[in-house]
């Protein structure tokens, strides 16, 4: 076994890996069917706790056409990362039952007081979408 010391010879204490410091799963999932035209809408939230960070394992946005609109419009979803754009799909297909999906392992890390949003628009007149925007996280000590 080795003991690390500092100058001082006092016991040097390294923080543990970060999936020995108190993990717990935390996620956000946010879906509906059959939703209407609508401006820029916050779905669903996370912000890491106070004393906490966060590890975004894994997200996956999912949308499809339920009904055909009368004017195409575009259909945005898009999960922002501490202020930024992480993933977005960009749908502008009229062909009901048309989906498109975005599987991702983003790997990112996000500190205490940061935040991760699910969001969708939908620029049409008329038809209908579907959606499933889910995100694994998993919380430990900061």
């Amino acid at each position: 076994m080795v003991r690390m010391y500092s100058t001082a010879l006092t016991p040097f204490s390294p923080l543990l890996a970060w999936y020995d410091r108190n993990a717990s799963q935390a996620g956000i999932y946010w879906g509906s069917v059959n939703v209407a035209p609508h401006s820029y809408t916050i779905r669903a939230s996370y912000t890491a706790p106070s004393g906490k960070k966060a590890f975004v394992c894994a997200s996956e946005l999912d949308v499809r056409r339920r009904t055909a609109a009368t004017t195409l419009g575009t259909v945005l979803v898009w999960l922002t990362f501490a202020g930024n754009m992480a993933l977005q799909i960009l749908h502008e297909n009229n062909t009901v039952d048309n989906r498109q999906t975005i599987p991702c392992y983003l790997g990112g890390i996000l500190l205490s007081g940061q935040s991760l949003e699910l969001l969708t628009w939908d620029a049409s007149t008329g038809g209908a979408m579907d959606y499933n925007l889910t995100t694994l996280i998993v919380e430990f000590s900061a």
